[in-house]
């Protein structure tokens, strides 16, 4: 035998790619992680029989695909290491409806996720340079304060303004990158997000 992959749940006749080893690679069972959870709807209420599709964020690909039981509980099983996130995806279609934050699994680390369709939250601000002047053309990043994950990016406008949209609510810090360097030269307060409002912050370069 030439190779084996990682255990893959498979729903009907759908397409889905797997990550694929030689016998000598294959991960151990004692290194893997896994993912379980609940699909909830607009009004806080769990989805049953949603289908639901664990993504790679390295390759973008698709790795397990699932179905809620009949109180929206889901599980991913043998999952390798690595940062994925998990969607509930339309069955007729396949658009996603909803999506949870990004997550980084570790060796024999077990994850729980949300998946809602429940209100976001708005995070718009301003980077200013140390004179006060605006910075233009800066990338910023969003970062989630209790996971550390990176869950956006987005590049300063003209007067300096940025804005992240479809934020779920949660505790956040915004930093700035330096154009060219990527270096990180700013770090906003830390911050709240709520669902249905928008939160402002103001980055500020470090003086050298």
């Amino acid at each position: 035998m030439l190779g084996t992959s990682a255990p893959v749940t498979v729903v009907s006749a759908a397409r889905v790619s797997a990550r694929v080893f030689l016998d000598s690679d294959a991960p151990d069972r004692d290194t893997l992680g896994s993912f379980t959870g609940l699909v909830w709807g607009v009004d806080n209420r769990p989805i049953a029989r949603a289908r639901v599709e664990l993504r790679d964020t390295g390759s973008a690909g698709v790795v397990m695909i699932g179905v809620t039981d009949r109180v929206g509980e889901f599980v991913f099983k043998d999952v390798p290491p690595g940062q994925y996130v998990v969607e509930y995806v339309s069955a007729d279609v396949r658009q996603v409806l909803a999506a949870s934050p990004p997550y980084l699994i570790h060796r024999n680390e077990e994850r729980t996720v949300l998946v809602s369709l429940a209100p976001r939250g708005i995070v718009v601000g301003v980077a200013l340079a140390d004179t006060d002047g605006p910075i233009a053309g800066a990338e910023v990043q969003l970062r989630d304060a209790v996971s550390m994950v990176i869950v956006g990016t987005t590049t300063t406008g003209a007067n300096g303004e940025f804005r992240f949209e479809a934020v779920w609510p949660g505790a956040y810090a915004a930093e700035l990158l330096a154009v060219g360097t990527r270096k990180t030269i700013g770090v906003s307060a830390p911050f709240t997000v709520v669902a249905r409002t928008s939160v402002a912050t103001v980055l500020r370069a470090s003086r050298h």
